[in-house]
């Protein structure tokens, strides 16, 4: 039997739990293990980042990532919300990351981590305001009120309906004879 566990977090969110037992069956055939030690350091260089605060497409940050020799990746973590991986390279790798924050003013301090080296990665700018409103963002309370009668409400809605809309429904009526005319004129 799977049990799930909702826990409420720091951060206002909802983390589930399942527990289960998978059954895995893992077949290798012509298996070479090979061991790969990077000694290798790594350094990011932050240029820019641009977008929007609190909104779907969220901000874009541009960094470069150098190694000392060879290819490595490197890990950034801003906090504990915030991660994402750099490839970095010999020559310097120009790459793009999607961030999404919720405050304008972005003031991260950051760490990359490499396979022999770690670095202070800051990331400071402000960020545009998003124009998009969040639909999810409102609350709205319905207004239920009782009745005796399933009638009256039906007539209130149908009433309202007519008035809003009575020319769609007389041009409904009319196409309708028409065809109506049509028809059994040629039966």
């Amino acid at each position: 039997m799977h049990q799930t566990w909702l826990q409420p977090t720091e951060d206002k969110s909802v983390l589930a739990t399942f527990t289960a037992r998978p059954k895995l069956q893992i077949s290798v055939h012509d298996l070479k293990l090979t061991t790969v030690i990077d000694q290798n350091t790594c350094r990011a260089k932050f240029h820019k980042i641009s977008g929007c605060a609190n909104c779907p497409e969220g901000a874009t940050a541009s960094f470069t990532c150098s190694t000392d020799f060879g290819e490595s990746e490197g890990h950034v973590f801003c906090g504990e919300t915030i991660s994402f991986p750099l490839k970095c390279t010999r020559a310097g790798y120009f790459q793009e990351v999607n961030i999404y924050l919720n405050k304008l003013a972005v003031d991260l301090k950051c760490n990359l981590t490499c396979p022999s080296n770690k670095q202070q990665l800051d990331i400071h700018r402000s960020l545009v305001k998003s124009i998009a409103e969040n639909q999810w963002s409102h609350r709205y309370v319905a207004d239920a009120q009782p009745t005796s009668s399933f009638i009256f409400p039906a007539l209130e809605a149908l009433t309202d309906f007519w008035k809003t809309s009575w020319y769609y429904m007389i041009g409904t009526l009319i196409i309708a004879g028409i065809i109506a005319l049509i028809i059994l004129k040629h039966i």
